[in-house]
């Protein structure tokens, strides 16, 4: 029995990437793309016993770059601005490695 799918033109696909409804979901599934990996690199600081003050502020660093890059992600024009998203994006991993090298560290 065959599949029947259902393409849609190129010009659909452009006109449904601009509808603010597709890029608030787009911003949701990149949070959770994100998600288990800061989550992972808190768990084992927190199960290692390790606090600071530079890991707090490497937390809120990345929370923050996150926020920002989802709001930039459904602000209107959002396909222009890639190197916006892309810099907010630079800023969690730089956070994420000096958090996991922060977790990892002998105490």
């Amino acid at each position: 029995m065959p599949r029947h799918t259902t393409t849609l033109p190129l010009w659909c696909l452009v006109a449904f990437e601009r509808r603010p409804i597709w890029r608030l979901y787009r911003a949701h599934l990149n949070c959770l793309e994100n998600l288990p990996l800061f989550a992972s690199v808190v768990l084992v600081a927190t199960l290692r016993g390790v606090t600071g003050h530079a890991l707090d502020a490497l937390a809120v660093v990345y929370l923050l770059a996150r926020i920002g890059q989802s709001v930039v992600h459904v602000a209107p024009g959002a396909g222009l601005r890639g190197n916006q998203r892309f810099a907010f994006f630079i800023v969690q991993i730089v956070c994420l490695l000096g958090l996991a090298a922060l977790a990892v560290r002998p105490v």
